[in-house]
């Protein structure tokens, strides 16, 4: 009887997968910004929640207009990031304007 491996033997890791694994890890915290920033406005005090609103909404806007200028981008997702910097300049407009009361 010849004995076979299984299928599913795992391959060796390379280099570049593992390169490619911490950047969908860094885009998935980037992408959890947003629904944190609605439990830490709840709870963080005036200035901290002032300050990481603007600190927050920046990044995303310019992260998600970087993203614009790839080239293949299609018409739905070209809509669907105008519409979200919009949102995230109206967040930090308006986190800019904030006065405590």
């Amino acid at each position: 009887m010849i004995r076979r491996p299984p299928r599913s033997t795992p391959k060796p890791s390379s280099a570049a997968s593992d390169v490619y694994k911490r950047q969908l890890l860094a885009f998935s915290f980037l992408m959890e910004l947003p629904m944190v920033m609605i439990v830490l406005s709840r709870i963080l005090p005036y200035k901290s929640n002032r300050l990481a609103n603007i600190i927050i909404s920046s990044i995303m806007t310019i992260v998600q207009a970087a993203t614009l200028f790839t080239a293949d981008n299609t018409l739905h997702y070209i809509f669907l990031s105008i519409i979200e910097i919009l949102t995230t300049a109206f967040i930090l407009y308006t986190a800019w304007q904030w006065n405590e009361s």
